[in-house]
């Protein structure tokens, strides 16, 4: 077989192959985030406040007198903020953080607790110590 007879086999059937590619192609889903996470829970000595939040999208927040928003807060997130939220910890390897660190008495603390399928991790560091991955997840 030639070069030009294959060339013509491929032209001839070209329009066939891209309609099976496509086919084929839609056919797949979109992979979703694990969503692993069940539950996230942060809190942060200055200013004081806490906020936890779960798998079911129910979210507590704690502002003490320094923070900007004061008091007792209950309420639900959004799906898409929850998902989002997964990504970004999937992303910086969760699982695997550096847990270890000596905290400083002059230093705010910070303390995530990210809790997934019968396991825990405990991150409490000086705020200047979080890992930068952690501080651009959490402070954005």
């Amino acid at each position: 077989m030639t070069t030009q007879t294959r060339l013509l086999i491929v032209k001839k059937h070209y329009v066939s192959i891209i309609a099976i590619v496509l086919m084929a192609a839609a056919c797949n889903k979109p992979v979703k985030s694990k969503n692993e996470i069940i539950k996230i829970e942060f809190a942060h000595e200055w200013p004081a406040g806490a906020i936890s939040i779960d798998s079911s999208l129910t979210y507590h927040y704690f502002g003490g007198q320094l923070a900007k928003k004061k008091g007792y807060f209950t309420g639900k997130a959004t799906a898409s903020f929850w998902d989002t939220l997964n990504r970004k910890f999937e992303q910086i390897d969760f699982k695997h953080l550096d847990t270890a660190g000596n905290l400083r008495i002059d230093v705010p603390a910070s303390e995530l607790i990210i809790y997934w399928k019968g396991h825990k991790l405990h991150l409490r560091k000086d705020l200047y110590d979080l890992p930068d991955s952690v501080s651009n997840t959490i402070f954005g």
